[in-house]
């Protein structure tokens, strides 16, 4: 019932005008003041009306948020500015979010979403938001918009991390990478299956769209969504559950965070690229049999998996227990990234192939960098 009235009072806020709006509001806190629960007032609202605008007019309406606040922009709006700061998703990993947490879910409950996790944004040259984390979970929203019609019923809810509105192009593509908030790693069109090289800023998709044939959107890393499948396959899950830990314990790699508590930047990124090594080198494996079985699967099965209605998450479950002891093995143990990744061993690396990992630490947030201003 609580929770039903807060939904109402969003609802209420989000959509009622005036007076009818006022009244309304007051109507339903006093109510929920009876039932003991104090409503909480909404973020900013960036787009004052549900007419959609384009361009520079949807930009206008983030004139209002400043560094260090939140601000939610109707999701029509948020679509056609919010910039991305990598060109590639995972697609099957998005067709994997969406079928599990988004499909078949009303706007009520997309919105409570929405709320309880923000996109943590910087804005960028001429005040347009970049986001520089949760691109997979923004490509779910645009995929849930569209195959339900509902992209005037919901708002994307924005952390403001920073204003470096006042850069050039070039100055806050170096201020992004100083801080670890842009992953600007791409391949060349057509070529899924070559190590990842650098791209520009200026050069990356301008908006995060995503849709059923995933065509109009951020492009796609198959080694991307492999890098989350042998993290969730549970192809141990008795095993696991014999020696009384999670069912994902025999998983490829463990989650860390960094010295401060906070979640490490495109983890999931650097280990696509040790898997897309490892499709390549058979040195990585033990044995040349394994090598052909995965290289079969992803050039058979999960190369051409961009395609909602392709997507089947067995095949890409069964390519990560072949891989997955590639990952537990000394080719993981000794791998050094490229400089790019700033790292000079793979983060969460198991160092036992028969380590079982207890459950994934809760990592802090991104948050604002200390010299923002």
């Amino acid at each position: 019932r609580r929770a039903a009235m807060a939904v109402t009072i969003y609802y209420v806020r989000s959509h009622a005008d005036g007076i009818l709006s006022c009244f309304l509001v007051a109507a339903l806190s006093a109510a929920l003041q009876g039932c003991g629960v104090s409503p909480s007032a909404p973020p900013p609202v960036a787009a004052a009306s549900k007419a959609s605008r384009k361009g520079a007019d949807a930009v206008a309406l983030l004139r209002g948020c400043r560094q260090g606040s939140q601000c939610r922009m109707l999701h029509t709006d948020a679509r056609e500015v919010v910039r991305p700061t990598q060109a590639v998703v995972g697609h099957a990993s998005v067709f994997a979010q969406y079928e599990m947490s988004w499909k078949g879910r009303a706007p009520e409950e997309i919105q409570l979403k929405l709320d309880a996790d923000p996109t943590p944004v910087v804005l960028g040259p001429g005040g347009s938001p970049y986001a520089v984390d949760g691109h997979h979970g923004l490509s779910c929203l645009d995929l849930w918009a569209s195959e339900t019609n509902s992209s005037d019923k919901v708002y994307l809810v924005m952390d403001i991390l920073c204003d470096k509105s006042g850069l050039s192009v070039d100055d806050f593509e170096r201020f992004l990478q100083s801080e670890n908030f842009a992953y600007l790693l791409a391949r060349p069109p057509g070529e899924p299956f070559e190590l990842p090289t650098p791209v520009r800023l200026r050069d990356l998709p301008p908006h995060v769209h995503f849709s059923r044939d995933g065509a109009d959107g951020l492009g796609d890393d198959l080694f991307r969504s492999l890098a989350a499948f042998v993290r969730f396959s549970p192809a141990a899950e008795a095993y696991c559950s014999a020696h009384g830990m999670s069912a994902l314990c025999t998983r490829a790699y463990r989650k860390v965070c960094d010295e401060s508590g906070a979640g490490i930047p495109f983890v999931e990124f650097v280990w696509a690229y040790f898997l897309n090594a490892a499709f390549l080198d058979p040195s990585f494996w033990g044995n040349r049999q394994d090598f052909e079985q995965f290289q079969q699967m992803v050039r058979t099965t999960l190369v051409g998996a961009t395609k909602l209605e392709l997507f089947h998450i067995s095949s890409w479950q069964a390519a990560a227990k072949v891989v997955t002891p590639v990952c537990r093995g000394t080719a993981a143990q000794h791998f050094i990234p490229p400089k790019y990744f700033k790292w000079a061993s793979l983060p969460g690396v198991v160092q036992s192939s028969h380590e079982l990992l207890p459950d994934d630490p809760t990592c802090a947030a991104v948050a604002a960098p200390q010299h923002c201003s």
